[in-house]
């Protein structure tokens, strides 16, 4: 986990807020079936975060991108401001993360099949509070 932010002067330590929306990551993300190796990066502040999409080249209001991951590169970045203060109910924590994760495991960029992974997955961590039920994955596209 790595975690960025424009206010944060290289080797001081991270913010309240940053540390915050980590602890959520570490909440969330072992809900749901994750790699063994993956970097993930939080930008903890909306200016992070507008500079990471300018880098990326995405051009979409900022406000409507929560996360990004590139599969290829093994690499997920997170807004960080959604983690703790969701605008929608697609941006809460939990969705955004799963939605994340299941870019990962089905190793798809086809987000109608990422999304219906991640309902899935999301119906049943609601009905599975509390019990360990294992997660059972379509295999990846392209995958014999």
């Amino acid at each position: 986990m790595t975690v960025s932010s424009t206010f944060t002067k290289p080797g001081q330590p991270i913010s309240k807020v940053c540390q915050d929306q980590v602890a959520v990551w570490r909440t969330i993300a072992p809900q749901f079936p994750h790699p063994k190796k993956w970097s993930w990066f939080i930008l903890c502040d909306d200016n992070a975060w507008k500079l990471y999409l300018q880098h990326s080249g995405q051009v979409l209001p900022v406000s409507t991108i929560y996360s990004s991951t590139d599969i290829d590169a093994g690499t997920t970045f997170l807004r960080g401001t959604t983690l703790l203060h969701p605008d929608l109910p697609e941006a809460a924590p939990d969705h955004v993360i799963a939605h994340e994760l299941a870019h990962i495991m089905l190793h798809s960029r086809d987000e109608a099949v990422v999304e219906a992974q991640t309902r899935k997955w999301l119906e049943r961590q609601k009905h599975a509070v509390g019990s360990l039920v294992p997660f059972n994955l379509p295999k990846p596209s392209g995958a014999n």
